[in-house]
């Protein structure tokens, strides 16, 4: 029987004997590395970076170490579609790498507080310095192999020149992000943050409980890759919700710093960015090599993700279908319930606009679009609430990052699976599913319905998407005085008084 300690679901409908995402990915194991110490967002989010590196790094290096064997064994023995493949997912995790010590660096560059976390100087990640000494190894043995047969390894060779690029960048942000993070005062090695063998355990547990052949010798990495893939998406989540849970509570206080919620609304659409990159790194095996290990995930989904539902729930994703997928699917935690109690990105957006006199009724969403279309100008333009208006139009950049994010996973699923059934308890439900072009399999909802449903959700931030066709053409030409049109004028808008919300 499966081991479901320590999950906060409440999967009482689901058969025992089938593991869930939580066990599978050993989520509670790795929120568990997370040191109690991390005080601030800015801490959470450096060892968000720092661990899902390392795990990172360990796939790279996994895969560098079995290419590096197969160009030492007898060249019979050489499969060049497999180095090839490894090569390839190699270069697509130093793409992710690099993206992600981008916005690690921005923290650094973001006016730190600086009494905040601070390891010891000349610190470096875990993995980091043998992951590169493979990489060069590799590198060694490809020019050799290229001096003894020159028309062999083309595409080898590309993919190496762009990987090492790739990770000289990498290595180059990350040493700023950890010359930022540090102190000659500081006592803390790194290391000790950052415990490399407990995050590693995590998938290796996995492996041992439903891919032991995975563990063996000269195995394809297959399985680790599509652990890791989950798993760092789930060291980035309690991060990235910190950073809405800062702009909800500014936009919610007394004298909410506009600009800097606009700031930081933009790091999370940084971050679903990358996350758009993420949700891509099951193609890099095939739909075939997928399948060979499928079935051994016996039901845990992804869509049972309570750190991605948070997020959602969080940014304001309220759709009626979303909540009853929730229910559908049991996801029964106490942190679902507590966030869809409190208010969201988009309740303290349409809060603010409230408080500064450009809606009436923060409840009225309708009412709310036309008088955001009101409150609309060019840029450049006069505008009392400008900050207010920019902020809206982040927000819509959010919700995009957010459906391309969707749409980037309905194409990886069609990619590797098709039309098949889902796994998980999203596969039980009763009620299946119609899609065009998507058969139902009784009693089970496909996986692709489902994604298709999701892309039909009512926007977190509908009424600002609904003030775009209200706009009037002719008053935007105004506001910019153009030739033949009298200039609109600027009226003084006197906010009514409203009571602070506070921060509970």
């Amino acid at each position: 029987m499966v081991e479901h300690a320590g999950c906060p679901h409440l999967f009482v409908g689901k058969r025992p004997q089938r593991p869930h995402y939580c066990s599978y990915i050993q989520v509670e194991r790795l929120l568990d590395t997370f040191p109690a110490t991390l005080s601030s967002t800015e801490d959470r989010l450096f060892y968000s970076f720092c661990s899902s590196s390392v795990l990172w790094l360990h796939q790279q290096s996994s895969d560098l170490g079995a290419v590096h064997d197969a160009l030492t064994s007898k060249p019979v023995q050489f499969n060049y579609a497999e180095a090839c493949k490894r090569l390839r997912r190699c270069l697509a995790v130093a793409n992710i790498l690099s993206q992600q010590s981008l916005l690690a660096r921005a923290i650094a560059h973001g006016g730190r507080n600086q009494a905040g976390l601070r390891v010891a100087a000349g610190a470096t990640l875990p993995l980091l310095a043998q992951t590169s000494e493979r990489m060069q190894a590799v590198a060694s043995l490809l020019e050799r192999r290229r001096k003894h047969k020159p028309d062999a390894g083309d595409e080898l060779d590309l993919t190496m020149t762009m990987l090492i690029d790739c990770q000289q960048q990498f290595e180059a942000r990350t040493r700023q992000v950890l010359q930022a993070f540090s102190s000659p005062e500081a006592s803390l090695p790194l290391s000790d943050l950052v415990d490399a063998g407990a995050l590693l355990e995590s998938a290796q547990v996995t492996l041992r409980r439903h891919h032991p052949q995975a563990l063996r010798r000269g195995a394809t990495h297959d399985e680790l890759l599509f652990i890791t893939s989950h798993q760092v998406f789930e060291m980035w989540f309690p991060s990235v919700l910190a950073l809405l849970d800062d702009a909800i509570d500014q936009l919610l206080s007394e004298r909410p710093a506009l600009t800097r919620v606009e700031a930081t609304v933009r790091r999370v659409q940084a971050f679903y960015r990358l996350f758009c990159e993420m949700i891509q790194m099951p193609q890099a095996m095939s739909a075939a090599d997928y399948l060979a290990f499928r079935s051994q995930l016996e039901g845990g989904s992804g869509l049972e993700s309570v750190g991605f539902r948070a997020l959602e729930i969080t940014i304001g994703q309220r759709d009626p279908i979303l909540l009853r997928n929730l229910l559908q699917m049991q996801l029964n935690t106490d942190e679902l319930a507590t966030r869809l109690a409190r208010p969201s990105l988009s309740d303290a957006y349409l809060a603010q606009l409230h408080r500064a006199g450009v809606i009436a009724d923060p409840t009225d969403l309708e009412q709310a679009a036309k008088a955001i279309a009101r409150a609309i100008r060019p840029t450049g333009a006069p505008n009392p609430h400008g900050e207010l208006m920019a902020l809206g139009e982040t927000m819509l950049e959010l919700e995009q990052a957010m459906e391309t994010w969707r749409r980037n996973h309905l194409s990886m699923v069609d990619r590797m699976i098709g039309y098949r059934q889902s796994l998980g308890v999203a596969g039980d439900d009763p009620q299946p599913m119609e899609a065009q072009g998507c058969p139902v399999h009784a009693g089970k909802k496909d996986g692709r319905p489902y994604l298709l449903q999701t892309l039909g959700y009512r926007r977190a931030f509908s009424y600002l998407w609904e003030a775009r066709t209200r706009l009037r053409e002719e008053d935007m030409r105004r506001w910019l005085g153009a030739p033949g049109t009298l200039p609109l004028p600027v009226q003084a808008v006197r906010p009514p008084r409203v009571p602070v919300v506070e921060k509970a």
